[in-house]
């Protein structure tokens, strides 16, 4: 009897020991020395103008699974934010810098919302008015080139008859810089969302004196608000070509910078137009009309360059 009480004993303590190791095998274990890494939030300045007085914000997760939206505080009436768009509510007797703080459950971060207390470019307005104004018509799958000179239809003459019966729009303006399109993209792009924008910009930025760094910051800012503002949308950017009164090394410095930013960008293509203006190192002067725009010949390299990324233009759509 004895021993049957030792045996069942036994047979007990072996039961408790083998649950509690259950228990404990799946259980999962809590781990206070390596806390959830959430990554980080950046957000970007926000700049208003009378003339473009609304801009979505544009906020960047090193870890986007953690993404969430945040909550702005500030201390302002010249603005408000819906949702992640700032909207201007009153133009400032002079520049105005607010900053605002954005929070989530587990980022912070700060940035500025600056209120001007001028117009955005006054003498490009009527331009900007006017490239928004041709894409009223726009239709699924057409293609709209833009950017500086190089898509002015003042420059690429031959634009109207060789696509008379595609669609495509030239609304570039001349001069124009990659943050002036920043500011543009909302009067011009984001109202229609084009399937389809082919851009060539940054040129302008090098010559007006900005250095790769600079230039390619500014592209990037652009690329990233326009793919934020447009998710439907493909970009494809010409890289910036040889032209008087630039160092080649600045441009091919600023062409791969892009590059590399695009490889990782999901809807924007970077097509070559560089190695195509050029001859042996130099300039093929059959590219180009001045020493900065194309010439005839120089301009069917940028149709071409989009036919060989797959992109069709489509027959003009009936109005």
């Amino acid at each position: 009897m004895k021993l049957l009480k030792q045996i069942g004993c036994a047979a007990l303590a072996v039961f408790l020991a083998t649950a509690f190791c259950a228990c404990k095998k799946d259980e999962k274990p809590v781990n206070t020395e390596n806390p959830t890494d959430y990554g980080t939030m950046k957000v970007a300045d926000v700049r208003l103008y009378e003339n473009y007085p609304e801009a979505e914000i544009y906020i960047e997760f090193s870890l986007p699974q953690y993404a969430q939206d945040p909550k702005f505080t500030f201390d302002s009436d010249l603005f408000e934010i819906d949702g992640t768009r700032a909207i201007l509510k009153k133009t400032p007797t002079s520049e105005k810098r607010v900053t605002v703080f954005a929070e989530t459950p587990n980022h912070n971060a700060f940035f500025e919302v600056i209120c001007s207390d001028a117009e955005f470019e006054p003498d490009f307005d009527f331009a900007a008015t006017r490239s928004a104004l041709s894409l009223q018509n726009y239709a699924d799958k057409e293609v709209v080139f833009a950017g500086d000179s190089f898509f002015s239809e003042s420059y690429w003459t031959s634009f109207g008859v060789r696509f008379s019966s595609l669609g495509a729009y030239a609304v570039g303006i001349g001069s124009t810089t990659a943050f002036q399109w920043e500011i543009f993209a909302r009067r011009i792009f984001y109202p229609v969302q084009p399937d389809i924008i082919a851009m060539h910009v940054g040129t302008n930025d090098l010559a007006g004196g900005a250095s790769p760094e600079e230039t390619a910051e500014a592209l990037i800012s652009l690329f990233n608000n326009m793919l934020l503002n447009l998710p439907q949308t493909t970009v494809y950017w010409f890289t910036v070509e040889m032209r008087e009164g630039v160092d080649t090394a600045k441009i091919e410095e600023l062409n791969g910078k892009i590059s590399a930013f695009a490889a990782n960008t999901p809807r924007l293509f970077v097509l070559d137009s560089f190695s195509r203006f050029e001859k042996e190192g130099e300039m093929d002067d059959s590219m180009y009309a001045d020493g900065v725009h194309p010439s005839e010949k120089g301009y069917e390299v940028f149709p071409a360059l989009l036919k060989e990324a797959g992109v069709t233009i489509p027959a003009k759509a009936q109005s």
